[in-house]
C-alpha cells in the first residue's frame, strides 16, 4: 500500500515538473520568435515568416504553429 502512495506520489510530482518544463520552454519560445515573426508578417516578407515557423515546427515538443494577427480596425488574419 505504501509503495503504491509513494509512486503515485512520484508520478505526480515528475508530471508536474514536466509541464512547469514545458510550459517554460513555450514561452521563452514565444519570447525569442514573436518580434522577428511580426517583423516578417509587418514586412509582408512571406519567406522569413515560414522560415521562422518552420524553425519553431523543428522543435521536437512542437507539432503545429497557429500566427494569428489582429489589427486595429478589427481585420483579423489566421494561418
Amino acid at each position: 500500500m505504501i509503495t503504491s502512495v509513494l509512486t503515485v506520489v512520484q508520478l505526480l510530482l515528475s508530471y508536474l515538473d514536466e509541464k512547469e518544463t514545458l510550459s517554460k520552454f513555450l514561452s521563452e519560445l514565444e519570447t525569442v520568435h514573436s518580434e522577428a515573426l511580426a517583423r516578417g508578417f509587418w514586412e509582408l516578407n512571406d519567406e522569413a515568416a515560414q522560415n521562422i515557423i518552420d524553425g519553431i515546427l523543428s522543435y521536437d515538443a512542437i507539432g503545429y504553429v497557429s500566427v494569428s494577427i489582429k489589427a486595429e480596425d478589427g481585420v483579423n488574419f489566421e494561418s
